[in-house]
């Protein structure tokens, strides 16, 4: 039961503590073109779009507690489940060091999305879904650094 300052009562009468999380996952075939001064010198700017597939929801972490308007059935009329065809946009910076100590990565994402909330019943708003479909838009920024571990097998072995 749901009590007027928004909080959740579970089954004990107390509080809940719950986590809300979006997960999800997305999968994508890309193409892109890299813009570097020399083709003995891989750093420069990378460009690439693709085609995909995304998929989204609302992650209800109840902690094990006993809050019976959020077990497994319920969680599923406010978890706004969505997935659908997807676009992704890429511009990266890439540096290679000469000797190959270690690169260095950044850059930006777009991903545009034609997804479909695949749920009946807003349990939320106690109004059905929608039949249509719906854009969501992400942007996302992305830093990585890339140190190459070189191992070399020194092991001799000498048969008798």
């Amino acid at each position: 039961m749901h009590h007027l300052d928004g909080g959740i009562i579970g089954g004990d009468g107390q509080y809940a503590n719950i986590n809300l999380m979006e997960i999800g996952f997305n999968t994508y075939l890309l193409a892109g073109y890299c813009f570097h001064n020399s083709e003995k010198n891989l750093s420069g700017v990378y460009l690439s779009q693709g085609i995909g597939y995304l998929q989204h929801k609302i992650f209800i972490d109840t902690k094990n507690q006993n809050i019976p308007q959020l077990n497994e059935n319920m969680k599923k009329g406010y978890d706004r489940f969505s997935n659908g065809i997807s676009a992704k946009f890429s511009i990266d910076y890439k540096f290679y060091h000469k000797k190959g100590m270690f690169q260095i990565s950044s850059g930006l994402n777009y991903t545009v999305a034609h997804t479909k909330i695949q749920r009946n019943y807003d349990f939320a708003n106690n109004i059905m879904y929608p039949n249509k479909r719906k854009w969501d838009n992400f942007l996302g920024l992305k830093f990585e650094v890339i140190i190459p571990i070189q191992r070399k097998n020194d092991e001799q072995f000498h048969y008798f």
